[in-house]
């Protein structure tokens, strides 16, 4: 009787283990032909979408199979019924949490994917598809306690007295926070935008997270700024309402210069350039003028405009060498040095 017994345990362990491992290799071979499906299909219909499926599926599906191999295992065996209800329970809620994490990194990537610049409502940064992503998590994790039995209006009250407290405690990482969800529903500044604060600092947006705003400056350093301080600055975006910028020379010449001649050498010299600079300077011809009357000088201003943000600093040195030339070349008489100057032909003044 007790060898019966034995063999019968024997029997069911087999079979428990043979259930597991089956439904683990069933995983792996569902997990491949799904990626292969994925990936002929992206490739068929022309989607965009394969990294974002792929990346958040990831090797899930051969661990959701394996935890139904082991609650089929589990039910298998001879666990007395008080422990194969707390090991359901723990296998179930596995199965939740992976699930709702890989809803969540879908959520994110489909955030991020939806709302780039190109053809998004709201623009693509960090703290968005953060949110989304945090939303969903939460979501699952109060879907557990549901589950375990555990009410949840009794936990939101907690939650909501305990977020009150940490609202105290944190103030100025709440402010950063809703100062950049503010910033980012706004779309004052979104990432790409070219900024300039009235603090000084000037780049290109990289990412707005859940605290600070990211600059990249022209020298390719990253500054970062709190949020709160982005958005009770005075701003100005010189990517909004066009990428286009308007880029300025000034430049002095004597008073008794020929002005006539002068705005067409100029001129002459802004088209030059251009040829040798396709696709930097938009269809806008340049335009010069002059601004009033000093001491023994002219001021003039040559006005352009550049398709980038990034390309005012190559326009400009390549503009005041142009002009100075042919400037020279043509005899145009510079202003007298300032007063304590060196000797020698004065430059003109950009």
């Amino acid at each position: 009787m007790k060898g019966h017994l034995l063999y019968s345990s024997l029997d069911r362990g087999a079979l428990a283990a043979g259930v597991f491992l089956g439904s683990l290799l069933l995983g792996l071979l569902i997990d491949l032909v799904l990626r292969k499906t994925i990936r002929r299909l992206c490739r068929i219909r022309h989607w965009k979408d394969e990294e974002i499926l792929l990346g958040s599926i990831g090797r899930k599906v051969p661990f959701w199979f394996s935890l139904a191999g082991l609650y089929g295992a589990l039910s298998l065996s001879s666990l007395s019924p008080h422990l194969f209800r707390l090991a359901e329970r723990v296998v179930v809620s596995l199965l939740i949490l992976s699930f709702t994490f890989a809803l969540s990194s879908l959520t994110n990537r489909f955030v991020r994917r939806f709302t780039a610049p190109s053809q998004g409502l709201v623009p693509t940064t960090s703290l968005i598809s953060n949110l989304s992503g945090a939303t969903v998590i939460v979501l699952g994790a109060l879907g557990v306690l549901q589950y375990w039995g555990v009410s949840v209006t009794p936990v939101l009250t907690g939650l909501g007295i305990g977020a009150l407290a940490v609202a105290l405690a944190l103030q100025d990482t709440l402010s950063n926070f809703f100062s950049g969800l503010s910033t980012i529903l706004s779309e004052q500044i979104k990432p790409k935008d070219v900024v300039k604060l009235e603090t000084g600092e000037e780049g290109e947006v990289q990412d707005i997270n859940w605290r600070n705003t990211t600059l990249k400056t022209a020298a390719g350093n990253l500054v970062v700024v709190p949020n709160s301080k982005v958005a009770g600055s005075i701003l100005t975006n010189f990517s909004l309402p066009s990428p286009p910028l308007t880029v300025s020379i000034t430049l002095l010449v004597a008073f008794q210069s020929d002005l006539d001649r002068v705005e067409s050498i100029i001129l002459e010299g802004f088209d030059a350039l251009r040829g040798r600079l396709p696709g930097v300077f938009t269809g806008d011809p340049g335009t010069v003028r002059f601004q009033d009357f000093r001491e023994g000088a002219v001021p003039v201003k040559l006005f352009v405009t550049v398709q980038d943000y990034n390309q005012q600093f190559l326009v400009k040195h390549l503009l005041i060498k142009e002009l100075h030339r042919r400037l020279k070349e043509a005899g145009v008489p510079f202003p007298p040095p300032p007063l304590g100057g060196k000797g020698g032909e004065p430059p003109s003044s950009f």
